[in-house]
């Protein structure tokens, strides 16, 4: 039956252009049939890429997945295809390097007719066994019928071929890596920047190798120079990920740039916590987009020149989803009152994915098949605390209060909603997949972090690059404590301070894989000290009120008053002032401090001890001045833990 529907194949190495034709090689039909001058045919030959029609699930038992570069010599039996509605003409089938059984060879260009299993990939030959090439044509060792004289020697160091090519067609018995011919340095290669035929759609071409668009971790901000559609990119690299905005790539006036590298309008005073103000109009980006200037600085009534906290414009709690809305849409449907988390369980809005997949992808339709609409449910389970005078507060379910409360949406789960009703919608998906996540990442999710729109709440948002996690997690890695936060080197853990926690809870490649440069400027941003002389714990917070901005990791006592005020530890907009200094008076977690001991217990980390508040600290800061001057990290610990003056454990 003759198909009804051709659509071209996005292959992820030997999707040979010698077949599909580019501009500066057409396509040819056999690797034989050259013409006079050395070009070829122009008949271009398409694939299509199928799913196992046995499977309800689209991405079942046939993972999308890249073939190797190995030479096998396996075949697998003939395995034959569900029947599906009689009435649908099926294309000719060809996953080309995605194949299970030959039967997923039938519509593959030069008689590669047959599946070699352990490469996923259609050959035309079998290396090794019976060939069934044409005169004058031998099988190499890749499966690919290549004329008798053409061999591919390469360099046996790092196997790259040492021929000098001329046309694509030169390449033909190197590995299905090296299949592009380069005219400008005559080497057979992946791809080039006009020849990406090799290459999933989410890759473009570096240095002749296909690498993704959008990397998985990077380490410039040129790495990420091709991430995002061009309404939405993310150029940035944010604490090696591919963002919106980082300490190299600001925001546009007007917008600060969040930790999780996304741009926003500020809501309060810029700085690592949202919704502290000092007049109105520092709240006027908060709430609801569409109602700017609803929320209002609300400050002490005995204190108008105090602190403030952005608040909807309420008179009661009653208001808050009626007549002001505390979140925006579409989270705004819903306003439901609480007074604790288990309140807020069953609370959850509809989110169309179709949409948000349309927008990230830039396109309506793949294969000429619509991306239609596919709703799921997203949890609003969070009870935030909202205060709307200084005897009135109110609890309203929230979609969240940190990043990781905004779990990432699992795209597999929708597809065959997004393409429901047409015969070809695992085909679609499979294509829409490798458009959006390549074969790097087996987890196809749109993520998200907590967009802030009030003092500790927000709504869930997708990322600047959806496709990679951002925000704020848990901290994890396996790193060691073998240098501090300042010194670049191997990867450190999150127990070996309350910096490094901080910092892996961002970027978890620093606890990780190494702890570079990056790291080393997000010490800045996030911890205590910095590494250029910037920030730092002081000793005299209980007295003095014209310090810097401190940071919830100097110890129990700082961490208690910025809980409270957050201008305290702001160190972008705040200031340690004489409210700070108010509430360390009565807060019971500072009696400890300002009755003259030190800040927090020697034999356990934060920030840095003062060396005169104990003969421990006296101890330990005369032997590593980096305890009292920077942080009492896990090395610190350990001195005190080996000290006799300090009485650990």
């Amino acid at each position: 039956m003759v198909a009804s529907l051709v659509v071209l194949a996005v292959s992820c190495v030997p999707h040979y252009d010698d077949f599909v034709g580019t501009e500066d090689s057409p396509p040819r039909n056999q690797p034989g049939d050259m013409a006079p001058d050395g070009t070829s045919g122009t008949d271009a030959i398409t694939d299509v890429v199928l799913a196992d029609w046995r499977t309800e699930d689209p991405f079942a038992g046939e993972a999308l997945r890249c073939a190797d570069a190995q030479p096998v010599d396996e075949r697998t039996p003939e395995i034959e295809m569900m029947d599906i509605q009689p009435e649908v003409d099926l294309p000719q089938v060809c996953l080309l390097n995605n194949c299970s059984k030959d039967i997923h060879c039938t519509g593959c260009p030069d008689g590669r007719d047959t599946c070699l299993v352990a490469m996923n990939r259609c050959v035309a030959c079998i290396p090794g066994g019976d060939a069934t090439c044409k005169p004058g044509e031998s099988c190499s060792e890749w499966g690919i019928c290549a004329p008798n004289e053409l061999t591919c020697p390469t360099d046996p160091v790092s196997g790259i071929p040492t021929i000098a090519c001329q046309k694509n067609s030169d390449c033909l018995a190197c590995s299905p890596k090296n299949q592009v011919c380069d005219a400008s340095s005559h080497h057979c290669q992946a791809c080039t920047e006009t020849n990406t035929s090799h290459c999933l759609p989410s890759d473009i071409c570096v240095n002749g190798e296909c690498s993704p668009k959008c990397p998985t971790a990077c380490e410039l901000d040129n790495d990420c120079s091709f991430c995002g559609p061009a309404d939405k990119s993310a150029h940035a690299c944010n604490m090696h990920k591919c963002a919106e905005c980082s300490l190299t790539w600001p925001c546009s006036a007007g917008n600060v740039c969040l930790p999780a590298g996304v741009c926003y309008p500020p809501c309060g005073i810029p700085g690592p916590v949202q919704g502290t103000c000092l007049a109105d109009q520092d709240c006027y980006y908060c709430g609801d987009p569409k109602a700017l200037g609803s929320y209002v600085c609300k400050k002490p009534i005995n204190d108008p020149e105090g602190h403030g906290s952005c608040i909807p414009s309420a008179t009661g709690c009653s208001d808050l989803g009626l007549g002001v809305a505390v979140l925006p849409q579409p989270w705004s449907d819903y306003t439901q009152a609480c007074s604790n988390d288990s309140n807020c369980n069953n609370l959850s809005i509809d989110i169309n994915v179709g949409k948000l997949i349309r927008d990230l992808a830039g396109v309506d339709e793949v294969l000429g098949i619509p991306i239609g609409d596919a709703t799921v449910k997203y949890k609003m389970n969070q009870c935030a605390e909202i205060k709307i005078t200084d005897s009135i507060s109110c609890g309203v379910c929230v979609p969240c209060q940190k990043d990781i409360d905004c779990d990432p949406i699992q795209v597999d789960s929708v597809i065959v909603e997004i393409f429901k009703g047409n015969p070809l919608a695992q085909v679609a998906g499979l294509m829409l997949i490798n458009m959006l996540w390549g074969d790097e990442n087996p987890e196809h999710n749109l993520n998200m972090f907590c967009q802030p729109v009030g003092l500790g709440y927000g709504v869930c948002a997708l990322c600047a690059n959806p496709l990679q996690p951002c925000g704020k997690m848990d901290s994890t890695g396996s790193g060691k404590c073998e240098h501090d936060v300042c010194t670049p080197g191997s990867a450190m853990a999150p127990t070996c301070g309350a910096c490094s926690k901080e910092i892996c809870s961002y970027d978890t490649s620093c606890c990780e894989d190494e702890w570079d440069d990056q790291c080393i400027d997000s010490v800045e941003l996030l911890c205590a000290s910095g590494c250029y002389g910037t920030g730092g714990c002081s000793a005299d917070i209980c007295t003095n009120p014209d310090l810097s901005a401190q940071h919830p990791a100097c110890g129990s006592c700082v961490e208690a008053v910025c809980n409270e005020d957050p201008f305290c530890c702001n160190k972008q907009s705040g200031a340690w002032d004489e409210y700070c200094v108010s509430g360390a008076a009565t807060a019971p977690a500072c009696l400890y401090q300002c009755g003259g001991a030190c800040a927090h217990s020697e034999c356990e980390g934060g920030g840095p001890l003062v060396a005169s508040c104990s003969a421990c600290a006296s101890s330990v800061c005369g032997a590593d001045s980096w305890c009292c001057e920077t942080e009492w990290d896990a090395n610190c610990v350990a001195e005190a833990e080996g000290d006799a003056a300090c009485g650990c454990k």
